[in-house]
């Protein structure tokens, strides 16, 4: 599981492809986090909070600005229909 630092910024990234492995745009893209609080974030690609890198790469960046479990999702819906999860760590500082 990745550890990060209080106050780090990361770029939360997703790739979609189709099913044969080329990269391809999905007609909606969700991203959504949860902090250690268990408090919930979506932003999506029509509402400006996630950012179309290239053809089929989505990203978002995030303060992260809590010490615990985050969690994370990337989805879409359409062609492709994906969706993937992942959890990380912030450290607790000592200042």
């Amino acid at each position: 599981m990745p550890t990060f630092d209080i106050n780090d910024t990361i770029r939360l990234k997703a790739q979609y492809t189709t099913v044969s492995g080329t990269l391809s745009d999905p007609s909606s893209v969700t991203f959504k986090h949860q902090d250690p609080s268990s408090n919930d974030t979506t932003i999506t690609l029509a509402g400006a909070g996630v950012t179309k890198d290239s053809t089929g790469v989505y990203y978002a960046d995030l303060l992260l600005d809590e010490a615990g479990t985050w969690y994370f999702r990337a989805e879409s819906t359409g062609t492709p229909a994906t969706a993937a999860e992942m959890s990380f760590e912030v450290r607790t500082s000592q200042f």
